[in-house]
């Protein structure tokens, strides 16, 4: 019956909230210690910078189960497999800005997506970007003078995909249209490209 199935999900979702967060309090312990250590060395990076105006801002905590191309880096059902989460956030430079991911080594999640960002090419990678921030990450934001400043097919694309409630159970529809007056100017990465 209807209470039994209800009752069901809803423990279902209780026990998946619990692994979750036994496994972030786990990635967080040890971030900690490293930052209390001040060694860096246990987490993977791709770091790329750019020149022009910070005009999208983000920072979170993705779980990527699909690279740019669809093909599947994990599973996320399940109680018993460990997760493999990406760390990403956009920060100000000097010159203009950054997008930071970063990872922990074992993550061959981590390393395969940002492999595959890293592979687009450096021209099209800002629009990448700007497309997984909108479509991912619920800590995004932007500027009004920017926004406004978009045509109606890339402002189209950018609310089609922050409308995703799950972008995990799709493959993500990038375009090429370009979103932000980034060039970048640099890649740092410890990913092969």
């Amino acid at each position: 019956d209807l209470q039994r199935v209800t009752k069901r999900l809803q423990r279902l979702f209780d026990e998946g909230v619990k692994v979750s967060l036994s496994q972030l309090f786990k990635l967080k312990a040890s971030m900690d210690e490293q930052l209390l250590t001040d060694d860096h060395s246990r987490f993977s990076r791709a770091i790329i910078w750019f020149t022009g105006e910070l005009c999208v801002a983000s920072t979170g905590a993705v779980t990527p189960n699909r690279d740019l191309y669809g093909a599947e880096l994990q599973r996320l059902q399940g109680m018993k497999s460990e997760v493999e989460g990406l760390l990403v956030g956009v920060v100000s430079t000097t010159e203009g800005g950054a997008v930071v991911f970063c990872w922990p080594p074992d993550s061959n999640a981590g390393r395969n997506f940002v492999s595959s960002l890293l592979s687009v090419g450096l021209e099209h990678l800002p629009s990448v970007l700007v497309q997984f921030l909108f479509a991912y990450v619920e800590n995004t934001y932007f500027s009004e003078v920017w926004w406004k400043s978009l045509s109606d097919i890339p402002r189209q694309q950018l609310e089609r995909l922050a409308r995703i409630s799950n972008p995990y159970g799709q493959s993500i529809p990038y375009t090429r249209s370009r979103f932000v007056p980034w060039k970048v100017t640099k890649v740092l990465s410890d990913t092969p490209q």
